[in-house]
């Protein structure tokens, strides 16, 4: 029953939940404050490659760089096919 307790604090304060908030809903559902505390204080005490590990924004950003690449280049290319079409049918 620990383990939900700590899966529960770990999965809502990698959300970004404030603490407080966190306490208090455990509250409401038969949580006592000690349970809480030392969950929260076994969480603090684990090492780091126990923790679940944060979204790195590094891979969406550069996710996002190649997209943009990809865009820019299909739109050059497609200004090329589409400036060879014109000079083909009228310009010459």
């Amino acid at each position: 029953m620990a383990e939900d307790l700590i899966a529960y604090i770990k999965n809502c304060q990698a959300q970004g939940i404030p603490q407080d908030v966190i306490e208090t809903n455990l509250i409401q559902i038969n949580w006592t404050k000690e349970q809480i505390d030392q969950a929260v204080e076994q969480i603090k005490f684990q090492p780091e490659e126990e923790k679940s590990p944060q979204p790195e924004l590094k891979e969406s950003e550069s996710s996002k760089k190649i997209f943009a690449i990809f865009a820019i280049i299909f739109f050059v290319l497609s200004l090329a096919v589409a400036g060879a079409i014109y000079y083909f049918l009228y310009l010459q």
